[in-house]
């Protein structure tokens, strides 16, 4: 399948959503996304809008970042491109998330 502007958007919308879902599983991983926010604003990396805009969600808790990071939308297009979910999902289920992606799948694994 050819990498489309919308290959990758429903891309990161399926990997949002298993974030989403291992967060809700494990509440304790949201603290991820805050530190990768305080680093990019360490690493002065945090002047752009998609930084402004998770600061404020994060701020406003988990449910309301998760509600924006698997929102059908251009908003939520937007900002899964520059997340700050990284570290939530072990390699092994980000891996196998995006090998099952590539073959087709829908990309929702959840071992690992």
């Amino acid at each position: 399948m050819k990498r489309t502007p919308q290959w990758l958007d429903a891309r990161n919308l399926a990997l949002h959503e298993l974030v989403a879902s291992e967060l809700r599983r494990a509440p304790h991983l949201f603290e991820r996304a805050r530190n990768n926010l305080e680093r990019w604003q360490a690493q002065r990396t945090s002047t752009n809008a998609s930084y402004l805009a998770w600061r404020e969600l994060i701020d406003e808790g988990m449910e309301a970042a998760l509600s924006v990071a698997t929102e059908r939308s251009e908003r939520g297009n937007a900002l899964r491109s520059a997340s700050p979910f990284a570290g939530v999902l072990s390699e092994q289920a980000r891996l196998a998330f995006l090998e099952d992606w590539k073959r087709g799948g829908h990309g929702h694994r959840t071992s690992g």
